[in-house]
């Protein structure tokens, strides 16, 4: 583990992830290292914003334009558009008194 992600580790063991995620967000566009990035786009994604983290993972792609990373990408951008869906079909649902 690298020396960020331990400093980090440290305010997510301590109940401070929003702090955590807060910091590395400020500090993306000065800071310009890709690993906090990476380690952004993967805490959003353990929450659950799929949207947020599939934003980080397209900077990186486009940065970076390698086939695994593309693959990646497409199957992050059709897992999106099936949550998406889902919601739309759970809320029309809802509303009929179907579920």
């Amino acid at each position: 583990m690298k020396g960020f992600e331990k400093i980090l580790d440290i305010f997510i063991t301590h109940g401070q992830a929003v702090l955590a995620e807060k910091l590395v967000t400020e500090r993306l566009e000065i800071i310009k290292d890709d690993r906090l990035v990476v380690w952004l786009a993967n805490r959003l994604k353990e929450r659950g914003d799929l949207a947020g983290s599939l934003e980080l993972e397209e900077k990186l792609f486009w940065k970076y334009p390698i086939i695994d990373k593309y693959e990646n990408f497409v199957n992050w951008q059709c897992n999106l558009m099936a949550v998406k869906i889902y919601k739309v079909i759970s809320s029309v649902n809802l509303k009929a008194k179907r579920f």
